[in-house]
C-alpha cells in the first residue's frame, strides 16, 4: 500500500519523545518511558506490525520489543 498525503487528516502529537529515527516513508520514536511508537508507509512491516504492510496514519505502539 502506498501512503498518499491526502489520507492524513492532520498532525498527531506524540509526547515524551527521547529519540527519533526516520526511514524512507516511516518514523519511529523512542519515548522516555521506554516504549516505541511508529507510523508511516509500513510497506514492509517496518512500523512493527509483523509485516502487515498497511500504512499507519497515526502512531502505533510497537509491542514486541
Amino acid at each position: 500500500s502506498k501512503l498518499e498525503l491526502n489520507q492524513v487528516s492532520g498532525p498527531t502529537q506524540v509526547s515524551g519523545v527521547k529519540q527519533v529515527a526516520i526511514g524512507i516513508g516511516h518514523v519511529c520514536a523512542l519515548k522516555t518511558d521506554g516504549s516505541v511508537v511508529c507510523w508511516g508507509s509500513n510497506s514492509h512491516g517496518q512500523c512493527g506490525t509483523n509485516g502487515s504492510g498497511n500504512p499507519l496514519l497515526a502512531p502505533h505502539t510497537v509491542g514486541f520489543l
